[in-house]
């Protein structure tokens, strides 16, 4: 059995997204879309509910979010109770919880950066919650796998709630939807800029794509959408991307004997586009709503789908 130091152990999410907003910040309305288990599941909550006050206050004032939403993201220990005030569309049902946060088990499934499943009969599923060392083998040994006795017709990677790790493994993935390409540049304030260019080693699947991404996308996952939308690899369905992408870090030793790292190079797309503050647009906007997270319904896999069959 595995504990994991959660805070409420659930997630919530916005369905909408203000180009004044800064790009990693929620925007209403603000429900929840997942429940692991713990005090969330103890006091009730179900996916689809609406957050509609923290602590007494508004989670947003004319589309910001106030400083009282910062209180669902703190990590535990430092989390503290919080008061929420949930709306159940479906009922209609309105109600106050006081969650307190604490560990809770934690399905193991869920802890796997590679899941697999065969959807429809004839596309590939892929869920990748990290860039990991040999995560792109992992993912393409599952293909492999679903398409072992039946002709694929497609893949879908989903993305969602993918916070980024190493651009190597997003470009040996990146290599294996296309050779001979830039995957990105990686530029000095000069505009010096070193190529990343696919690794042409790994074998082409020759599968059309549908990559599925949302406001959690960031880092290496923002690198690996902008190249899939720049080379035109395949199809970008879901909400745009976080915004938080930078180069390698550079580490300084200070005069106290710590060190302070920040990058010494920026990222650029392949088309020399700046994607760190703004986000990967997707090529089909479908946002969850809470009535979908209620009914668990996930419309941008139904879309990613509908695209590869047609």
């Amino acid at each position: 059995m595995t504990a994991t130091a959660t805070a409420w152990a659930f997630r919530p999410t916005s369905t909408a997204r203000r180009c004044t907003s800064t790009p990693a910040s929620p925007s209403p309305p603000l429900f929840v879309t997942e429940v692991q288990g713990g005090a969330a599941r103890v006091a009730g909550l179900r996916p689809g509910d609406i957050i509609e006050s923290i602590n007494e206050s508004a989670p947003f004032i004319k589309g910001a979010p106030i400083p009282a939403i910062a209180a669902l993201y703190p990590q535990y220990p430092e989390a503290r109770p919080v008061r929420l005030r949930l709306l159940r569309q479906s009922t209609g049902r309105r109600w106050t919880a006081t969650v307190k946060p604490g560990l809770f088990q934690r399905d193991l499934t869920a802890l796997q950066v590679v899941r697999s499943k065969l959807l429809d009969d004839d596309i590939a599923y892929v869920r990748i919650s990290g860039f990991v060392p040999d995560s792109a083998e992992r993912v393409l040994r599952a293909i492999a796998r679903l398409g072992e006795d039946r002709l694929l017709v497609g893949v879908v990677l989903d993305l969602r709630g993918n916070d980024g790790g190493s651009p190597t493994e997003a470009v040996r993935l990146l290599s294996a939807f296309a050779h001979g390409k830039v995957t990105a540049y990686q530029c000095t304030v000069d505009d010096k800029c070193e190529t990343l260019r696919t690794d042409d080693t790994v074998d082409l699947l020759d599968l059309p794509l549908a990559v599925l991404i949302d406001r959690s996308c960031a880092s290496a996952c923002e690198h690996f959408s902008s190249a899939v939308k720049d080379l035109r690899l395949g199809r970008l369905v879901g909400t745009r991307t976080a915004g938080v992408v930078s180069g390698p870090a550079q580490a300084y030793l200070l005069s106290n004997n710590t060190t302070l790292s920040f990058p010494s190079r920026h990222h650029l797309g392949p088309n020399r586009e700046v994607i760190d503050r703004i986000g990967v647009a997707p090529d089909h906007h479908v946002p969850l709503t809470p009535k979908d997270a209620a009914a668990g319904h996930d419309p941008a896999l139904t879309k990613a789908l509908t695209l590869l069959h047609k």
